[in-house]
């Protein structure tokens, strides 16, 4: 009888893994048939329309793709803007304790 049983149980797995393999090999099918219009790949590059370029500053298309000229974009150094900081925060400071 245990024999028997047993046997059973595994023609169910068998049964089950067949049932599984026909549904995967569906959706290969229906995937397959898909236009390419329908599929969204998340590895798709996403359009330039709202991206800025690094080179030129402008938006539109990407870095890699730039025909203009390099802008320079002047910047305090780290130092100054320290220096700035630290001031703001010392006359805080006085203004409190008076």
């Amino acid at each position: 009888m245990a024999f028997c049983s047993d046997l059973r149980l595994e023609t169910g797995y068998v049964v089950i893994m067949v049932i599984i393999l026909l549904e995967i090999e569906k959706v290969i099918c229906d995937v397959r048939h898909m236009s390419s219009e329908n599929i969204m790949c998340c590895c798709s590059e996403p359009s330039a329309e709202n991206v800025r370029c690094q080179k030129c500053l402008q938006k539109g298309h990407w870095t890699y793709a730039c025909t203009g000229k390099r802008k320079y974009v002047t910047k305090e150094s780290r130092t100054k803007e320290m220096n700035k900081r630290l001031r703001l925060e010392e006359e805080k400071q006085r203004l409190q304790q008076m």
